[in-house]
């Protein structure tokens, strides 16, 4: 397909997919490029990669994603791009059965097929020795696990921070303070650029590259582009504790740790000695409608909406609308860290977030043009797993833009909104919880002290963990 590269291109979101896309349009020669960001700075405050640290792991079931996470961190490793936002402090996964490591466990198979140098754990002694020994790390018990030394995580923040220094240098404008609305339509019916809140006059476009994330759905809310049904914002929560600069000393090297037996994961701290600790689960949604003013008709209802808020705030000076989690993530998250490190089990939780994924039933990304407008093209639906792809993810949907994709790679991303098995069904939906504002609690507020479930005896969580 040929494309004008000096063709007025806009892409929505300025977060990881709007970025990788614009650097490598860029790459490939593209000159007119506007990225629009809804938050009034950037990056942009409740963004998903907005935050302090994401896992970059190459273990997936499906060869393509294992092979491409490879690739991503490989490309991570280049300074001259990404500085020190990288940091391989390799990953531990754990498990309770020793069977985990065993054939049966594709992601892992696959990560051995691809090279990486597994070192399988078979014990809690084994597990502690993985770390180091300053760490003081229980030896838990009746749990397995595998470390491998190819990973770790990037500095989310920095890194986008990083990337978009990069493209607007390179002549791309980066618009803070735009929230679109939806498209702009000609007299034709066809696609002309994007309604910005605000502003009497839309954004005209000749290509749309929608990469806005959680807020794919509520920001093109018209029913004929049938998006509701296909992806939905859920609602993921990080806490952090501040470790003293003697124990971030002491913790420094610890590897990233996944323990899918709870979900729980947790970083090494940062330099300035924040560990963040995180559960991968299937997340919240919060049900709401988008109001009449966007639309100018009948208001639509959506399956999520990306944002809520605390009726308690000014109680909080410091406090946001994203500031408080779930008492049952950070409930777990205690547990875990006692078990895992019992001298930090009892620290203060210091902050909490909740930030939003895109999510799609079989959690492949979307990256197609709308069926309805061959020059709008979809980035999104990062599913969780998104952020460890900055580097390249956007070549994927340069080539779809191009044409270039593989044919298989473009069945695996379609939009496919006729398909009944891509979805939003009960089958993802059961697995969410709706957001219970009287369940949110601010982190700092709660007592390490205070009674905890017993995970031994309620593994209601377990249903809701993520695979990938």
């Amino acid at each position: 397909m040929a494309v004008d590269k000096t063709a007025n291109i806009v892409i929505v979101g300025a977060g990881c997919f709007g970025l990788s896309t614009a650097y490598h349009l860029q790459q490939r020669g593209y000159t007119n490029i506007t990225l629009l960001e809804r938050a009034s700075s950037h990056p942009a405050p409740d963004a998903a990669s907005t935050d302090i640290n994401k896992i970059v792991r190459s273990a997936y079931s499906d060869n393509f994603y294992c092979d491409f996470a490879r690739e991503a961190i490989e490309l991570w490793k280049d300074s001259k791009v990404w500085g020190d936002c990288y940091k391989e402090s390799g990953v531990l996964v754990l498990a309770a059965d020793v069977n985990f490591l065993g054939h049966t466990n594709v992601p892992l198979a696959n990560e051995r097929a691809a090279g990486a140098p597994i070192r399988e754990l078979r014990s809690g002694a084994e597990i502690a020795a993985a770390f180091p020994a300053s760490a003081k790390a229980a030896a838990p018990e009746g749990r397995s696990g595998y470390f491998n030394p190819e990973g770790g995580w990037a500095d989310a923040q920095g890194s986008i921070r990083r990337l978009a220094e990069i493209v607007v240098g390179a002549g791309a404008k980066l618009l803070t303070g735009h929230e679109v609305i939806g498209l702009s339509y000609d007299a034709f019916g066809g696609a002309s650029g994007v309604r910005v809140r605000g502003k009497a006059e839309p954004i005209e476009a000749d290509t749309v590259i929608v990469a806005s994330g959680a807020w794919t759905v509520s920001s093109f809310a018209d029913p004929e582009l049938r998006l509701n049904g296909r992806m939905v914002a859920t609602g993921q929560s990080m806490i952090t504790i501040r470790l003293s600069p003697e124990e971030a000393e002491r913790y420094k090297d610890i590897p990233v740790v996944l323990d899918f037996d709870t979900g729980f994961y947790c970083f090494p701290p940062t330099d300035g000695g924040v560990m963040k600790i995180s559960r991968h689960y299937a997340g919240v949604v919060n049900p709401g409608f988008i109001p009449q003013a966007d639309l100018d008709e009948t208001p639509q209802p959506v399956m999520s909406i990306p944002t809520y808020r605390r009726p308690d705030l000014t109680a909080k000076p410091n406090a946001t609308s994203h500031s408080a989690v779930p008492l049952d993530v950070a409930n777990l998250a205690r547990i875990v860290l006692r078990e895992l490190f019992p001298e930090l089990g009892d620290k203060p939780f210091e902050m909490g977030r909740m930030c939003w994924y895109t999510d799609t039933p079989d959690a492949n990304w979307v990256i197609d043009f709308h069926p309805s407008h061959s020059n709008v093209l979809f980035v999104t639906g990062g599913s969780g797993h998104g952020f460890k792809f900055l580097p390249n993810i956007g070549r994927l949907a340069v080539d779809r833009l191009e044409g270039k994709l593989d044919a298989a790679l473009s069945s695996r991303f379609a939009l496919a909104l006729d398909d009944p098995d891509r979805q939003v069904s009960g089958e993802l939906l059961k697995r969410l919880k709706t957001l219970d504002q009287s369940d949110l609690r601010f982190a700092e507020d709660l007592n390490p002290g205070a009674t905890l479930v017993d995970l031994q005896s309620d593994t209601t969580w377990r249903e809701t963990l993520r695979t990938h």
